[in-house]
């Protein structure tokens, strides 16, 4: 055997050990914990608020809590409530309101960031 193999060999023993140690102590579980969670969250990329809270089957109620009657400008004001908590947010249309109180919900409970043209 050339000494390239024999070093080769080697650092792939070392490999399987260092992995073989790993499992046994659970470094992995947790490694696959955190990779678990993050493609939890990466199916919501992309992904309005709204659909986000249907996804996640919380158990959300709105409420419409006021609306103009100027048909040039209408204003709505929507509410959301989610584990008990209400979130309150206005809009030019009720689903662009119902939408931002989404946002504002998901941020404060789940600490989910959305983009600058998300629910705007």
């Amino acid at each position: 055997m050339k000494s390239s193999s024999v070093s080769s060999l080697s650092n792939h023993f070392g490999c399987w050990f260092q992995c073989a140690y790993h499992r046994c102590c659970g470094y992995f579980d947790d490694l696959d914990a955190l990779e678990d969670e993050d493609d939890l969250w990466s199916r919501f990329v992309g992904k309005t608020p709204l659909t986000i809270i249907v996804e996640l089957q919380l158990d959300a109620r709105y409420e419409l809590l006021a609306e103009t009657e100027d048909q040039l400008h209408p204003l709505f004001a929507m509410s959301v409530t989610i584990e008990g908590e209400s979130f309150r947010a206005a809009g030019t249309s009720k689903r662009l309101a119902k939408a931002r109180a989404a946002r504002d919900a998901l941020r404060k409970l789940y600490n989910l960031e959305f983009g600058v043209s998300e629910s705007k």
